[in-house]
């Protein structure tokens, strides 16, 4: 797994692969966090955000077009959406 590529991985996760999600997971968690972090400056929403995208990429999986975005930038899209979506929750 991790010799694969993360579009390859990404069609495994649309197929029910969880090991593929978890090798995504390791790759991307950091940098998601991260993104939560700057965002939503809340550690702890950070890391909802984190299981969110994640969730998001396992149900949402077979939508992925690689001629249309690389994995990351389909994850970033989510991830933002989900940051979004997580601060207006918050201020409600």
């Amino acid at each position: 797994m991790k010799q694969m590529g993360d579009e390859d991985l990404v069609h495994r996760v649309a197929g029910g692969d969880e090991q593929a999600l978890s090798e995504l997971y390791d790759r991307y968690s950091r940098p998601v966090y991260a993104t939560g972090v700057r965002l939503l400056g809340d550690a702890h929403l950070a890391e909802e955000l984190v299981q969110d995208a994640f969730t998001n990429v396992w149900r949402r999986a077979e939508s992925f077009k690689s001629e249309r975005a690389s994995f990351s930038t389909w994850l970033y899209r989510i991830t933002r959406n989900r940051a979004v979506d997580l601060d207006r929750k918050r201020r409600v």
